[in-house]
Order: structure tokens, then sequence, then C-alpha cells
């Protein structure tokens, strides 16, 4: 059957859903099983020393002096690098501390760092932890935690473009997740890998984060218009990404869309976590040494019906722990607060389609993108701090011109009368609430534009051509078509930097921030 067709159940195609990740307090409190297994484990199983705890690998630090936290060390000192690469060929910090966190002594480069932990001091070494990544922000917002999960599952520090195809033709052809490397100059034309999937494979895609704690970021592709609906998961490594395990996940309507989402750390043990939207309810996936547990850990419900829409991991109230929403495609939903074991309910939420927007005002809490930009805060993202008339915020667009504050990708009615129907609108101190306000890049891709009539999707991807900017890619599976517009100084470029063009289907869904 022609996938094509069913494109139009799928919420316009805008796959967005956030992720983030937090740090949890020194004095969190984890539960009895939790301890029990990081006591089983020791050391590392991915190295013959301590096991690294937060930052998760593969997050965006809130701090230029982010919190480094870890399991398991044999005495009380240990030595921490910080580098430029992966093999710590080049350092930027080497220092010593005690017990089991530390922050560097200085604050960091902005960009991808890595570190290690390593037994002893600098006349006696043990054993080394895993290697894990962080992206360090242009700017310090005086909280130290962590949000996003960046796409980069070769784990060299430059983000990867991961893009779905929902064939078409009689009959189609298989459905595939094709890998593109990111490096110096973007993405090649060609991908790298190719793996294939049955009928709905790729109906929706993510990156989630590090789900085993060897330090390389994964991949999850979910599966629809069949039944039971499953998720695929992709394990990241040196050498790119390579099948892990198919799980049946929550049932969803045919021809709707549901999201794959990291949910950082909610039980506190040193692996990211996963979440699953479903119409019923969305399910939580704990992490762990061997990957993702294939049976859920939560059931989270919307409340309402139809709960797809799911957003994970941001800690949008600032207590150290991942929150998520869980929202209906009415317009209303459910938060739920992690308190460092699981995620409690907390009642009802207004918003319809949202995502998180990173932290577009720099002050080290998650916000939120629906219908306008909320902040979080202490109460929870509720303050309002972007509402322009005749536009609809939808995630966030990375740090397109670094300046240390997350932009935003929105939507443009067309009763606004402007040629473009996407806008990234900058970051900063003092949010933007007029229609009047000039803060945005408009976006004029083909394919995009008001009256195009075309279903197409947008999102930040990171830093795909390694120049320190985030990038953001437009892809339109009708055409077969994946626009890259690199960041700058400037933001985003408003046309593309970079096409990819394949086959009709190509770009149904594309690994985001």
């Amino acid at each position: 059957m022609n996938n094509i067709g069913r494109w139009n159940g799928a919420l316009g195609l805008i796959a967005m859903a956030f992720v983030a990740c937090a740090e949890t307090p020194d004095d969190v409190a984890v539960d009895e099983e939790t301890t029990l297994a990081q006591e089983a484990l020791g050391h590392d199983r991915h190295g013959r020393g301590p096991r690294l705890r937060a930052p998760l690998s593969a997050t965006i630090s809130t701090s230029r002096r982010p919190l480094l936290r870890w399991f398991g060390a044999r005495g009380d000192t240990v030595q921490i690098e910080i580098c430029r690469d992966r093999d710590c060929d080049h350092h930027i910090v080497t220092f010593s501390a005690d017990g089991n966190s530390a922050r560097p002594p200085h604050a960091l480069p902005a960009g991808t760092v890595f570190w290690r932990v390593t037994e002893g001091d600098r006349h006696r070494h043990g054993g080394s932890s895993a290697v894990w990544q962080l992206v360090i922000p242009a700017r310090e917002s005086g909280r130290p935690g962590s949000w996003g999960a960046v796409p980069d599952v070769n784990g060299d520090g430059i983000s990867d473009l991961a893009v779905t195809v929902l064939a078409t033709g009689a009959p189609p052809p298989p459905n595939e997740l094709r890998i593109f490397p990111g490096r110096h100059g973007g993405p090649a034309s060609t991908p790298a890998q190719t793996f294939q999937g049955g009928d709905g494979f790729g109906f929706s895609s993510g990156a989630v984060g590090d789900l085993d704690g060897d330090g390389f970021s994964d991949l999850a592709v979910w599966s629809g218009l069949v039944s039971p609906n499953t998720v695929s998961v992709f394990r990241g490594g040196p050498n790119g990404v390579s099948p892990s395990v198919v799980f049946t996940t929550p049932a969803v309507t045919p021809g709707a869309q549901a999201f794959v989402v990291p949910a950082g750390d909610v039980n506190s043990d040193g692996y990211g976590d996963m979440l699953v939207g479903g119409d019923a309810y969305a399910q939580l996936f704990l992490g762990g040494p061997a990957g993702v547990h294939t049976t859920a850990a939560q059931n989270l419900s919307s409340l309402n019906t139809n709960s797809q829409w799911v957003v994970g991991g941001a800690d949008f109230n600032g207590d150290g722990f991942p929150d998520a929403i869980v929202a209906s495609t009415t317009f209303g939903g459910q938060i739920f607060y992690g308190d460092g074991r699981t995620l409690v309910p907390a009642g009802a939420f207004q918003t319809q389609f949202p995502g998180v927007a990173g932290d577009v005002n720099a002050d080290g809490f998650a916000d939120l993108a629906d219908y306008t930009v909320n902040t979080g805060g202490p109460d929870g993202p509720i303050n309002n701090f972007q509402a322009v008339a005749g536009t609809f915020a939808r995630i966030t667009a990375g740090d397109t011109n670094r300046d240390g504050f997350s932009d935003v990708l929105t939507s443009v009615d067309p009763i606004v009368g402007v040629p473009e129907s996407l806008r990234v609108y900058f970051g900063g101190k003092v949010g933007c609430t007029s229609n009047a306000c000039d803060r945005f890049v408009a976006i004029l891709a083909p394919g995009t534009l008001q009256g195009d009539n075309i279903a197409y999707g947008a999102a930040g991807v990171g830093d795909v051509n390694a120049d320190g900017y985030d990038d953001v890619a437009v892809f339109i599976p009708g055409n077969g078509v994946v626009h890259l517009l690199y960041g700058s100084r400037n933001g985003t470029s408003p046309t593309p930097s970079k096409t990819i063009t394949a086959e009709q289907g190509f770009g149904f869904s594309v690994a985001h921030l």
C-alpha cells in the first residue's frame, strides 16, 4: 500500500519531540533495587574503573563548569581528564578529586568535550571509566544540569544525520533508516549505513541518549501502521549504529504518529531511559548495562484520549530530576515530575503538540514550546516568554548563533501574510512577544513556503558540519528531500546550505535534538 497517502494523518509531519536530561543532587536517595544493582555491577562494564553517572553522555550542559558524577571508585581520590577528543590525546584539563563528584577548576571551552575518571592520583593509577561526551554552552547559567540527546552515534563529537524512508510503490520496497555521519563541511550525500524494516518502520525516529552507559548516543525507530506497534533500538558505537533489540510498545491508531524520546536518567542509576507515546498512555523504558529493558517500567496517561504526544527528560522545575509531559491531540495533558526514582503525576497541564525549547533564557531551567514558549522555574514551565500572534513554537533548534541561548523553531500561520512557513526565533534574556519583533530568521527552503501545500517537518539536528554552530534540517518526504540549513554567527541560514535528494518517501523522520 502506498504510504504517502497516510501522511495526512501524521499531524503535519512536524516530527519534533524534544528530549532532555538533568543531573541529580549529591544527596539523592536511590531505591534499594537500584543500589543493589550498582553494588553488583561494581566497576564500569566498559572499563576497569569507576562507572560514570552524570551528566549523561551526548547531552548539552547548562554550565561551563559541569558537575561531574560517578560510581564505584576504589579509594577516595580519582583523576578526572577532560579532553577535546574521545581518545584523550588532547587534554583541556586534568585534576584530582575526592568522593564521587567534582566540577572543573575553570570554565570549559564551548563545544563538545570528552571526559573520564581514573582511580588514584597522578602518582598511582587504577582502572578508568568509559569515555563520555558533553556539549558545553557558550554562556554560564549558574545552574549545573544538562538536557537533550545529540544524535552523534559514532561519538566523534560531530552530530550525525539519521533519516528514515517510508517507501512507496506497488508493492513498496522495504522502509529504511539511513545514517549520514557528520563531518567537517557537512555530511556526504550518500549514507554510510542503511538498515531495512517492515511496513511502518520509520514513522518516527529519535536520538534517545546513551541507554547502556558506553558513552555513545543510541537511536530508536518507531513502527506504525502495523499491530502491534514496535520500537527498534540501534546502539551507537565508533563505527556507527548496530541493531540491538525490537520490542512491542503502546498501541497507536493506524495512520497516527507516536514519538520516541529520551527520558533522561529517571531512576538515577547512570543509564539513559526512553519514553514512547501511545493512544491510551505513554510508557517509560529504563536503560541498563545491557541496553534498554524491553518491559515498561511505568505507564503515563495524559488524562485524555489520543495520548500520543510525549516530551521527556527536561528538568522544568529545577529540582535536579528529569520531568515528562504526556499530551493528547486535544488541548490538554498531564505533567509528571521526577523524584530520582520514577515519574510522579502532578495534575493536568494545558498544552498541545509540545516540545522542549531547550533553555531559551539561559537560566538553567528547561523551557517548553507549544503555542508559546514558556520558561521553566520552581513551579514548572508556566512563565510566558514568547507569544507572537500567528506563530506556533514547536521545538528547539539548538544554539544556531552560538550566543549561549537556545533558539526555537516556529510555524507561521498563512494569515500573517509572509512568504515563509517556518522561522527560527533567537533566545535571550528578554522574550519576544510582539509581531514587530525582528529576532528571527525566516526559513525560505523550497517546499516550505506559504502556499506550497506539501507536508514537511523541521528540527534541530546539532552541529553536523563541525563549525561550532547548531544546524537545522527541513525534511520533505513527498519530494524525497532533506535540506540542511547551517548555523552561523547570524543564526540559521535562511536557504539550504546543502540538500540531500533521494526517492519519494526519503525524509519521513529525522533524529534530532
